[in-house]
């Protein structure tokens, strides 16, 4: 939730929000100079009112359109069906220490194998190297490249399915805390996303895998640890969420617990968007306007 000294700093209320069927007009502002921290305060009330109006998203648990963008789709093994169907079984729990009790749990029906050079179709639509992903969030599916490497696989299942269930705008500008500006074709804040979302893998892995039976004996045989770096991607974008946590810790005092309680802020902001709460901790710890910087040092163009 919104914290009062958030709500306080920004001046947003409920009143500050024109509720249309979309949420254009709320969405609309980023692009229209109000700032970063009152546009995402808006929509972070937008979507608590949804949530509460709302709290089981028509989608969840459901089928959609088989095979949307109707890539070849390779059969699942048995061994690909038990993970995928034990992984995603774990998430409720696991997204519950993030703030989200009321999101439902993706349908494992929604997760298809393609082979590498069937991704470069639907990752053309996307602007995304197909050359740097193992599998993609796309309109409520996971397409992930049938490797043969369980554990490849299901950490990649674990990455685009944290993805699925991060926060979403209603007319996709801002997904996860990563906001896409159309005018200069830059995802603000993107290194930061990424970075929280695979560190969230690391941590689901770390939990979650010794108890799924096909993971743990897979790991057991190649004599690798969840801790293992060589399993996790976007090391650079990791490097900088994590150097920058620390410093924010050291630079804060008794602020804070730990650096995780930091982390934290930076995963609810990501998967619950609860967006204040995090613009409101920078901005403290490093002066006004920090948040915002923030979101520029770490843009990407797409």
């Amino acid at each position: 939730m919104m914290s009062e000294n958030a709500r306080e700093i920004y001046e947003v209320t409920e009143k500050d929000i024109i509720y249309d069927s979309e949420g254009e007009c709320v969405e609309e502002q980023l692009l229209q100079g109000k700032s970063i921290e009152s546009s995402l305060a808006c929509l972070e009330l937008f979507h608590r009112r949804e949530m509460m109006l709302d709290p089981a998203p028509a989608l969840t648990g459901i089928l959609l359109e088989e095979n949307p963008h109707h890539l070849p789709e390779k059969k699942q093994t048995r061994q690909q069906r038990e993970i995928v169907e034990s992984v995603l079984a774990c998430f409720p729990e696991f997204l519950k220490k993030y703030g989200v009790t009321s999101r439902g749990l993706a349908d494992p029906r929604n997760v298809f194998f393609i082979e590498r050079k069937e991704l470069k179709k639907i990752s053309e639509e996307l602007r995304i190297d197909e050359r740097e992903v193992d599998g993609i969030y796309a309109n409520g599916y996971v397409y992930l490249v049938d490797s043969g490497d369980g554990i490849l696989e299901a950490l990649t299942i674990v990455h685009e399915a944290i993805h699925s269930k991060s926060f979403q705008s209603p007319k996709g500008l801002v997904r996860g805390i990563s906001i896409f500006n159309p005018k200069d074709e830059h995802c603000y804040f993107w290194q930061i996303d990424e970075a929280v979302v695979e560190e969230l893998v690391m941590r689901f892995a770390k939990e979650y895998f010794p108890r799924i039976a096909v993971l743990s004996k897979k790991m057991q045989d190649k004599k690798i640890d969840h801790a293992d770096a060589i399993l996790y991607r976007m090391e650079k974008e990791r490097n900088i969420l994590n150097g920058f946590i620390t410093d924010m810790y050291e630079k804060s005092g008794s602020a804070f617990t730990s650096p995780e309680e930091i982390f934290t802020i930076f995963a609810k902001a990501v998967i619950a968007g609860e967006f204040s709460n995090l613009a409101a901790a920078i901005d403290k710890a490093y002066g006004r306007g920090a948040f915002v910087k923030l979101g520029i040092q770490t843009k990407q163009k797409q």
